[in-house]
């Protein structure tokens, strides 16, 4: 996110949108197993 010249607030917005689309598929990939520190996205 650092190269996209973002405030904090929209660089927080943009990775909170970027891992609501990413953790289905992360835990698709992932399947019984534990993902390290996808909670503090859920």
């Amino acid at each position: 996110m650092e190269p996209l010249k973002l405030g904090w607030k929209q660089r927080s917005k943009a990775e909170t949108a970027l891992m609501n689309d990413l953790i289905p598929l992360l835990k698709k990939q992932a399947q019984v197993r534990e993902i390290s520190g996808l909670s503090a996205y859920e």
